[in-house]
C-alpha cells in the first residue's frame, strides 16, 4: 500500500517517499501496512512529544503504530530544516533519513532500546538511503 504523504512542498516527491517505504518493507518483510505521513508545526509536534513521550520539546519526527498494520508519522519541517542546517546536510537527504527512521520505527525497531538495536537501525538507514540515491551520514541522535 502506498504511503499517504501529506507534506506539500516538502522537497521529497511522493514517489520517492513510496520508494523508501517499499525498501523498508522489502528488507524487513513487512506486509501491506498503511502509513500516513503528515507535516505539522513545531508547536504541534512539541505538544505531541510532551503528551506521548513526556518530553517537553519539539522533535523532528514521531511515529505512532496502532497494530493491524496502521501507522501515523508526524514530521516537523521546521525542526528538520533547522537540524539539517546545523548538521550541514542537504535538507532533502535529511528529510529522507527522517522518513526512513520513522518507517523503521513502524517495523518495531527502537534505537533507544539498546546499543545493538541502535546499530541495526543505523545500518538499515544507511542501506535504504544509499540504495535510493540519498547521501548518508551517521546520525548522532534523534
Amino acid at each position: 500500500m502506498p504511503v499517504n504523504f501529506q507534506c506539500p512542498g516538502a522537497g521529497v516527491a511522493e514517489d520517492d517517499v513510496n520508494a523508501l517505504w517499499n525498501s523498508v518493507r522489502r528488507i524487513l518483510n513487512i506486509g501491506d501496512d498503511t502509513v500516513n505521513v503528515r507535516c505539522v508545526s513545531e508547536d504541534e509536534i512539541a505538544g505531541l512529544n510532551k503528551q506521548y513521550r513526556g518530553k517537553d520539546k519539539p522533535t523532528n519526527v514521531l511515529t505512532f503504530s496502532y497494530g493491524e498494520g496502521e501507522h501515523d508519522v508526524a514530521i516537523s519541517r521546521d525542526v528538520v530544516r533547522r537540524e539539517s542546517v546545523d548538521a550541514a546536510i542537504d535538507e532533502k537527504d535529511y528529510l529522507a533519513w527522517v522518513l526512513v527512521h520513522a518507517f523503521l520505527h513502524t517495523a518495531g525497531l527502537d534505537h533507544e532500546k539498546s546499543a545493538e538495536e541502535a546499530e541495526r537501525t543505523a545500518l538499515l538507514e544507511e542501506k535504504i538511503l544509499l540504495e535510493n540515491g540519498y547521501n548518508y551520514w551517521r546520525a548522532k541522535d534523534v
